[in-house]
């Protein structure tokens, strides 16, 4: 592994300056029941540390500072995801750190879909410092590898198919296309149903300029697509997402 490949999987030390008080004792604990049908299993339930979780995730300490039915029954229930990702969320909630676990890093790392997962997911529960970790681990990634079959990759449809227009995750692979993808790959295939509305139009033009200029693309700076942090009360979300949030998005 690559020395700046390192920097992103080190121990981090949550930033306790910026997390929310709550007056949980510090044993109160709650479950995340996950459906992960998709994966052959019906769920998986997690334990959660109530004042660690609520710290970390807005959307838990709003939750419970509300008294919502999930917050005062201690289960929270999630659907359609993968059992990966959580192991991350429970990693850096109790922990402060992800890809803690080598093996567990690599199952993550090489995929780009779950990669976008573990953005997302940390997005639904106000994690800021999460979907930025996440966002370096994608830029080493990119910057990493030749990539010059980027064509294969599901993120960048993922990421038009789960976000809406100027999301940083939908940003980020946005301009891994530009800097990776084949020409004659984007020839052959602007006109098949996978590159039509918003990615078409997001992609062709910068796309044919750097094809164009034919310089070498500078490497991506996962800090330019970093979302700020969440104040603590702003959180909306007071249930978990339920099956029809997170269904893909109809591309226009």
């Amino acid at each position: 592994m690559t020395e700046e490949a390192n920097k992103v999987v080190k121990k981090r030390k949550l930033d306790e300056d910026t997390l929310p008080d709550t007056d949980a004792p510090k044993d109160e604990t709650f479950v995340c029941d996950v459906d992960t049908v998709n994966e052959g299993l019906s769920h998986i339930k997690l334990t959660f540390n109530k004042a660690l979780a609520c710290r970390a995730s807005p959307f838990f300490d709003k939750a419970f500072r509300d008294g919502s039915t999930e917050a005062t029954t201690g289960i929270f229930k999630f659907y359609d995801d993968k059992i990966n990702i959580w192991r991350e969320v429970s990693s850096y909630i109790h922990r402060g750190r992800v890809f803690e676990d080598s093996g567990q890093y690599f199952k993550v790392w090489k995929d780009w879909e779950l990669l976008c997962q573990l953005w997302l997911l940390a997005e639904r529960l106000g994690i800021s410092n999460l979907q930025n970790l996440t966002m370096d681990a994608i830029a080493v990634k990119a910057n990493g590898t030749k990539l010059e079959n980027f064509r294969t990759s599901s993120g960048l449809w993922y990421s038009y198919a789960y976000t809406d227009p100027g999301s940083p995750l939908r940003c980020m692979f946005r301009d891994i296309a530009v800097r990776k993808m084949q020409a004659s790959y984007f020839e052959r295939n602007q006109d098949r149903e996978i590159f039509k509305g918003e990615l078409l139009a997001d992609l062709r033009d910068p796309l044919m300029a750097r094809l164009k200029q034919k310089k070498k693309q500078p490497r991506l700076d996962a800090e330019q697509y970093y979302v700020t942090a969440t104040p603590p009360g702003s959180h909306t979300a007071t249930t978990s997402p339920q099956p029809e949030a997170s269904k893909k998005r109809k591309l226009e």
